[in-house]
């Protein structure tokens, strides 16, 4: 009875709720163009994800899958903030080793989802975001 009730409930309810819903007017100027003037910009490296319940991740839990076990699934499903460590300050208010947080995102929200390790030209916002992935920092 309760699982054909929430089977009715997540019928009803919008597509958009489960996924990333693409900008239909992308902004399709030049990468430089989209970055000029940005009031946040940095050069920085992924060094830890911080889980909503307490976790503090500062590698990869090796995991046989993504749900494997409950750290596991607290680290690639659940609710977490990034932590860079900024390595060049472009714009805003930033100074070199600031660690800068921003939230996690997991793909089907339309959000970036960062890896511990990246370096990533950081710009001020997530969709229709012009950061860019650089490497993975050695």
């Amino acid at each position: 009875m309760i699982r054909t009730l929430l089977a009715g409930l997540f019928a009803l309810l919008p597509a958009a709720a489960f996924a990333c819903t693409p900008n239909p007017d992308p902004d399709l100027r030049p990468w430089g163009e989209r970055v000029a003037g940005a009031p946040l910009m940095f050069v920085g490296t992924v060094t830890e994800i911080r889980g909503r319940d307490g976790q503090v991740w500062t590698a990869t839990p090796a995991c046989e899958t993504r749900g494997a076990t409950k750290d596991c699934e607290a680290f690639h499903y659940g609710l977490s903030d990034v932590v860079f460590a900024v390595e060049l300050p472009i714009a805003g208010d930033l100074k070199l080793g600031d660690a800068f947080v921003v939230e996690q995102g997991h793909g089907s929200d339309c959000m970036i989802e960062f890896r511990i390790g990246q370096r990533w030209i950081y710009v001020d916002d997530f969709n229709d975001s012009p950061s860019m992935y650089l490497n993975e920092a050695r």
